[in-house]
């Protein structure tokens, strides 16, 4: 008790050093929060970004010519063969272009071609929800288990035109086939700024195989797919394996290129890298945070010579003396540290959620508690290091030739 009470007095003797000392050091607090903070923010952002458009972490590529003769059966027999994924915690997307024309239920009239927006279409079989980063906005994703009444998903720029879950239309997939019914089931964000709709590839098939045919290549020969598969731990030989597999079940040639398509680890070393160059930056700053404590601290020793060295006369030991001056340092860096964690929990938690679009696959932040207990760390680190100095020359002080002066 009598220690925090000397502490105490030794922050008040001069609370405009310490107010300066608690200055340089929050500049160098914040930037170790900050560099934390904002790395997993900007990570989280670009990865998130990045997953959205080619594919989370490990997923492979490649081209697949489905036989056409029974294009539902090929692409449940494929869908068959990488079964595995899923339950290993990966998953797998075949998917191929459409085209076509939307129209009310009203518009179709005596067989003539439906005239409403012409969304573009993508046919998806398996999950692509789980390969790429697709955050379902309203609604859900379609099932493929239900093939009528045939459902779709839409980015947000098709929601402004389609409408949202439980709008109803027709679909005409080529000029000359019979318009099927076809509703949105969910909202996704997809990352694209023009209108996208997915489509159910397998139901498409087994309801309008000629419409899947013409999806294609545009020849009854094949159907082309590009196959994804997507594994978190999984070599890139080993989905290769996979994707061979598949495509022999689906009764196509094996592949000749897969390629891995995400770039999550390509944009991660650079995010460490840039991390690591502002570490050195606050490191620096902390540095000469120290410096500035440490001049400080000498100039108040040499002020306070006198009443220190009474102190000693009145029977305290060099070890109190020294536990005083770095007490009242380290509580000079426990609130820099506070004040620092403040400011950045304020950040992430009402300015960060601001910069993420709705559309965007990034999820607001939680606050990264590893980086305050660094800028803790760093904070009374450093104030310790600038008063042992100090604190060592105060206990050494000669009572007697202070006395004499």
């Amino acid at each position: 008790m009598r220690l925090l009470r000397h502490v105490g007095s030794e922050l008040a003797a001069h609370p405009g050093r310490s107010a300066l000392s608690g200055l340089s050091l929050f500049i160098g607090v914040v930037a170790i929060v900050a560099i934390f903070t904002i790395g997993l923010v900007t990570f989280e952002v670009f990865v998130a970004g990045v997953e959205q458009q080619s594919g989370r972490r490990i997923t492979i590529s490649t081209h697949v010519d489905v036989p056409s003769r029974d294009p539902a059966a090929a692409i449940a027999a494929m869908n068959q063969a990488l079964t595995p994924l899923p339950t290993a915690g990966g998953g797998f997307a075949v998917l191929t272009d459409a085209h076509g024309r939307f129209g009310r239920p009203t518009e179709f009239r005596d067989g003539s071609p439906l005239t409403g927006p012409n969304v573009a279409v993508t046919l998806v079989s398996g999950d692509l929800g789980t390969v790429r980063r697709l955050p379902v906005l309203a609604g859900g994703w379609f099932d493929e288990s239900v093939d009528y009444p045939l459902q779709m998903v839409v980015n947000m720029p098709a929601a402004q035109i389609l409408g949202g879950p439980g709008s109803v239309w027709l679909w005409q997939p080529t000029p000359n086939s019979r318009p099927l019914q076809i509703i949105v089931c969910g909202v996704i964000a997809d990352g694209s700024a023009d209108a996208h709709a997915y489509v159910p590839l397998l139901n498409l098939a087994r309801l309008h195989p000629y419409a899947v045919i013409d999806a294609g290549d545009g020849t009854d020969s094949s159907l082309g797919v590009e196959l994804l598969l997507h594994h978190p731990t999984a070599t890139t030989a080993a989905l290769r394996e996979l994707a061979v597999a598949a495509a022999v079940a689906a009764g196509a040639q094996a592949p000749d290129a897969v390629e891995r398509i995400d770039q999550v680890d390509h944009y991660r070393d650079q995010l460490r890298a840039q991390q690591t160059a502002f570490l050195i930056v606050a490191v620096i700053a902390l540095t000469i945070a120290a410096l500035g404590i440490l001049n400080i601290g000498l100039a108040s020793v040499s002020e306070r010579a006198r009443e220190l060295v009474i102190r000693r006369a009145m029977g305290a030991t060099r070890t109190q003396i020294v536990l005083q001056l770095l007490v009242a340092a380290a509580a000079i860096g426990a609130i820099t540290a506070g004040l620092a964690v403040v400011v950045a929990v304020v950040g992430v938690q009402v300015w960060a959620p601001t910069l993420i679009s709705p559309q965007s696959a990034a999820t607001p932040p939680s606050f990264p508690w590893a980086a305050a207990g660094w800028g803790l760390l760093a904070s009374v680190t450093t104030t310790l290091l600038g008063a042992a100095i100090p604190a060592a020359l105060a206990a050494r002080l000669d009572i007697a030739t202070a006395l004499r002066d």
